[in-house]
C-alpha cells in the first residue's frame, strides 16, 4: 500500500513539473526577426466551370 502511495506521488509530481515547465512563456527570439515581418501575397482563382476548383498562386 505504501509502495503505491508513494508511486503516485511521484508520478503527480513529475506530471505537476512537466506541465508547468512546458506551459512556460517563450523565451524572445534574439535575431529580431518577427512574425509580423513576414507579409505574403496570395491571390486565388475560382473555376468558372466547376465553383469547388480554386487555384492558388503566390
Amino acid at each position: 500500500m505504501k509502495k503505491n502511495i508513494k508511486f503516485w506521488s511521484l508520478l503527480f509530481l513529475l506530471g505537476s513539473f512537466a506541465i508547468f515547465s512546458g506551459c512556460s512563456d517563450d523565451d524572445d527570439d534574439s535575431t529580431g526577426v518577427t512574425t509580423d515581418d513576414a507579409i505574403s501575397r496570395w491571390s486565388y482563382e475560382i473555376d468558372a466551370d466547376n465553383y469547388l476548383k480554386v487555384t492558388f498562386m503566390n
